[in-house]
């Protein structure tokens, strides 16, 4: 979870712990929960004149996946780690009579 950018900004971890976070499934969840929540057509109401001093997306986070990639990506990460279970319980598991 902590690899997700959701505790801390995914630009300020150390390089060897960025290839961790391409496995995360909290990563794209968080992404896509972002960005959809905060890419909405109506704007956040702020004090300051520009558009994009308010949004979070310009902003907070540094997503570089778009909405489908993450989607996609979570979607392979799930079928991955169910197939990955079930095999290992395939293979471990005592047959009993």
């Amino acid at each position: 979870m902590l690899m997700s950018g959701f505790f801390a900004n995914a630009d300020n971890f150390a390089p060897y712990l960025i290839p961790f976070k391409y496995i995360s499934l909290f990563k794209y969840t968080f992404q896509l929960l972002i960005h959809n929540e905060f890419s909405d057509t109506q704007p956040l109401y702020c004090f300051d004149l520009s558009p994009d001093a308010c949004s979070p997306l310009a902003n907070r986070f540094t997503f570089l996946e778009p909405f489908y990639i993450s989607f996609i990506a979570m979607s392979c990460l799930i079928i991955f780690f169910n197939l990955l279970a079930f095999l290992c319980l395939y293979k471990f598991a005592k047959i009993s009579v």
